[in-house]
């Protein structure tokens, strides 16, 4: 294995120890009621989206993704469906009201990825609120760090980015949602720092989405 191999291996399981090791004690109480409350926001946006056009197309997908009562979807019949199914339905909702939350350090959108993504597993899991919240706090810290990184130049101030993804035809949200959604479903699971980092190179080989992909085919919506 290559020089830059090991380092960047090296730097993945550095990243799984932080995630892994996460504690809900540890997190600062105005975080947890902000977590709270980018829930809400995002389930209201979810329930709004269900009812606007294009809802009926968007609940279609479940046949093709997969039916079970693994996980609710917002103000739609068939009312739940498998965890990817409930996600991907929510998510697309949410996307169809262009009202969720924007991180313009991160130059993404988190909550229309990471909240879908956190209930629906936490739901099949029967997890209790604490583990939710922690799940979906550290999701967010990867994906925004990782955001940030990819938008800021070495050497300029912290608070400066520059949305270099965007103007190169790369959609925020699908190109980091990923490694948000795969950090926080891997919280729920419990899993070990060496399934997490496998986790992560799945995302990084499916990645990216391009925008231009969208238009083409016609997309309605963002998802």
């Amino acid at each position: 294995m290559s020089t830059s191999k090991n380092t960047n291996r090296s730097r993945m399981l550095q990243l799984g120890d932080y995630v892994m090791s996460a504690k809900f004690s540890a997190l600062p109480p105005e975080v947890v009621w902000r977590a709270k409350m980018i829930t809400l926001d995002n389930i209201g946006c979810a329930m709004l989206g269900s009812t606007l056009p294009g809802a009926a197309a968007i609940l279609q997908s479940v046949d093709v993704l997969g039916s079970s009562n693994d996980a609710t979807i917002a103000l739609s019949s068939p009312r739940s469906a498998s965890v990817f199914s409930a996600a991907v339905v929510n998510s697309t909702y949410i996307g169809n009201t262009d009202l969720t939350e924007g991180v313009s350090r991160g130059v993404v959108h988190p909550g229309g990825v990471m909240v879908p993504a956190a209930l629906a597993e936490a739901e099949r899991l029967h997890s209790n609120g604490r583990d939710y919240l922690l799940a979906l706090v550290i999701g967010y810290d990867v994906l925004v760090r990782m955001g940030w990184a990819l938008a800021h130049e070495a050497g300029s101030p912290l608070s400066e980015v520059k949305p270099k993804s965007m103007e190169r035809g790369w959609f925020g949200p699908a190109l980091f949602g990923p490694f948000g959604s795969a950090t926080t479903t891997a919280i729920l699971n419990k899993m070990d720092v060496n399934a997490y980092e496998q986790a992560m190179g799945i995302c990084g080989n499916l990645l990216p989405t391009a925008l231009i992909a969208g238009f083409k085919q016609g997309a309605e919506v963002k998802g």
